[in-house]
């Protein structure tokens, strides 16, 4: 098949492909399968799959026991119309209230400029269009804004963490963080770490290295060592890890030279994100906790 080179898994090198959404055969979360009007079969995380609107998918090609030769997209660019049979047809199928007899009189009145219109000035679409009220006018921009906005907020998301985040997790960074997440993991992927659940070292260093984020920095360094703990702590029981034993795993982990690892480990000591007790490391929380049972335990003996 033309343009679909498969290797033996099944999967052909990155692409770009273009065409018109029409048809959107399964949608959950924000994981989408669909049609183009050529029949192409797509799928990939869309939030607000829009029908009507010509999209540029970058992603590979694979085979589906179900939909055959599907296009699966790890980013997009979607382009709103520009014509007015476009603009109609795309209202149809994504605006309230607006059916063939509405979608008619809404691009004879304001041609091409209808879309904006219709997010912009409510007042004028009810005052000029017949069978649209105030009330449904507002309703309609609102909706038509919305969709911009969160589309706008999806595809910024999606430049920065690409699909290294499930559905459930990039749904929650957007509850979390709203507008301003694509910013906050741009200046600390790491973040996703203590705020997002079911986000470990390995996929918040991923995103890292997407951003150039450099490999020896502190936010890495810092990240890897709390890693290092928390796997000692949670996995093997230890509350505390001899300081040694932390760099030589920490090492191991990052490839980072021994003498930054100590540095950085140092600055954590003396930001109390850590704490040091002779030969050992304390997560400061387990070193709280610890401290607290110890005093309990004590005044209980006397």
């Amino acid at each position: 098949m033309a343009g679909r080179r498969f290797s033996s898994t099944g999967r052909s090198p990155d692409v770009e492909i273009e065409g018109v959404l029409s048809e959107i055969r399964f949608q959950k979360d924000d994981f989408m399968i669909g049609r183009l009007e050529d029949g192409t079969s797509i799928k990939g995380l869309m939030p607000i799959p829009q029908t009507g609107l010509r999209h540029n998918f970058r992603g590979r090609w694979v085979r589906s026991p179900r939909w055959g030769d599907t296009f699966h997209f790890s980013g997009y660019k979607r382009s709103y119309p520009t014509t007015v049979d476009a603009i109609r047809v795309y209202l149809q199928q994504n605006a309230k209230w607006v059916g063939p007899e509405v979608s008619k009189r809404i691009v004879e009145a304001f041609g091409v400029e209808s879309l904006s219109v219709l997010k912009t000035d409510p007042e004028r679409v009810a005052r000029e269009i017949d069978g649209i009220t105030p009330a449904r006018a507002n309703e309609i921009s609102s909706m038509l804004r919305a969709m911009e906005d969160h589309e706008r907020l999806e595809l910024a998301l999606n430049d920065v963490v690409g699909e290294a985040l499930s559905p459930r997790q990039r749904n929650a960074v957007v509850e979390l963080w709203s507008t301003r997440a694509p910013e906050i993991i741009r200046e600390n992927p790491y973040a996703l770490i203590e705020e997002i659940d079911g986000v470990g070292f390995a996929v918040a260093d991923r995103i890292a290295a997407r951003l150039k984020f450099a490999p020896d920095g502190y936010p890495r360094v810092k990240a890897g060592l709390l890693h290092v703990l928390r796997e000692s702590a949670w996995s093997g029981g230890h509350t505390l890890l001899p300081q040694e034993a932390l760099i030589r795993k920490s090492i191991e982990l990052l490839g980072v030279e021994p003498k930054t690892m100590a540095e950085m480990l140092s600055r954590m000591i003396a930001e109390a994100i850590v704490v040091s007790v002779q030969d050992g490391i304390y997560l400061t929380e387990l070193y709280r906790d610890e401290t607290s049972v110890a005093q309990t335990l004590k005044r209980l003996g006397e």
